[in-house]
């Protein structure tokens, strides 16, 4: 305000304005004053205009009360979840054996996998169709021979019903299973094989293979094992139990359980099955080393 007389008031208004300048200044109340502090640390004070724009600016500014932090918990909870599957799921891939694939045939014939006929010739069909799980039945005077990357080898002879075994894994749980219906099958164990246990099932007898060359001969009677290097348990496969009266069969021997209550008995090994053995253990010794298997 102008502390110099203006010439356009009367006397008795320059005289109302001179006490009003020489009046001290109004004292802000509290409230007033609180209000103004709080405007000014929240910054508030910066805004101009109505008290609605005040309001939010403040509402803006002030923290809610009674807010907890939200917790990041439950997010690293379900990345450790995704992270543990997608790492068991790329350990499972890495551990599967290596597939079955046919390295030799002998005879003519249809082969029945899964009930499909495939001709003995049809070496791709073969090789598509021989999988883990798959139920094959091969005809008389018909072989066919597969091999699992240095692991082991399986020979499939007459009259042979049977389930393809998964292929033994590469590094955990070494465990595989093989079930032979009826017919004649031999295996012989690769450089691969030791740390693997091989189970076969017949419905008569159990053979547990941990490296070792042997058939396996399901008959009528019962269940011959020719064990021909290496040793072999063998026991009395029962309904509702399982294996039970397992006995090692060492090399050059046989067992054979019979069908029924008969005890099994013991034998020294044929030389006819002597040397069929011993052709198909030398047969599949170059694709158990290493070599490329024939397409």
């Amino acid at each position: 305000m102008n502390e110099r007389p203006d010439d356009r008031l009367s006397e008795e208004a320059e005289r109302a304005r001179r006490a009003l300048l020489d009046a001290p200044p109004p004292r802000a109340d509290a409230a007033f004053r609180e209000r103004l502090r709080d405007e000014f640390v929240t910054g508030a004070i910066e805004v101009s205009g109505t008290r609605e724009a005040r309001g939010r600016a403040r509402r803006k500014t002030t923290p809610i009360r009674g807010l907890k932090p939200r917790s990041r918990a439950p997010v690293w909870v379900a990345a450790s979840v995704a992270m543990a599957a997608a790492l068991t799921i790329v350990i499972g891939t890495l551990n599967q054996g290596q597939k079955w694939l046919v390295t030799g045939v002998r005879g003519e014939g249809i082969v029945a996998v899964d009930g499909e006929q495939v001709s003995l010739s049809d070496r791709t069909t073969l090789n598509r169709l021989l999988v883990p799980g798959a139920e094959v039945k091969i005809p008389d005077g018909v072989e066919i021979d597969l091999v699992s990357d240095g692991v082991m080898a399986l020979q499939l002879t007459r009259r042979t019903d049977m389930t393809i075994p998964p292929p033994p894994s590469r590094w955990i749980n070494r465990h595989t299973d093989m079930y032979v219906r009826y017919g004649d099958i031999r295996v012989t164990t690769g450089p691969k094989f030791p740390g693997t246990h091989l189970e076969v099932v017949t419905p008569d007898a159990a053979v547990d293979v941990t490296g070792t060359t042997l058939a396996v001969i399901v008959q009528t009677n019962g269940t011959c094992v020719c064990v021909l290097e290496g040793t072999a348990q063998v026991g009395r496969m029962v309904s509702g139990t399982g294996a039970t009266d397992m006995q090692p069969v060492p090399g050059g021997r046989l067992r054979f359980v019979w069908k029924g209550d008969k005890p099994p008995s013991t034998d020294h090994m044929r030389d006819m099955e002597r040397t069929k053995l011993t052709e198909f253990r030398d047969a599949q010794r170059p694709w158990l080393d290493g070599a490329p298997t024939p397409k």
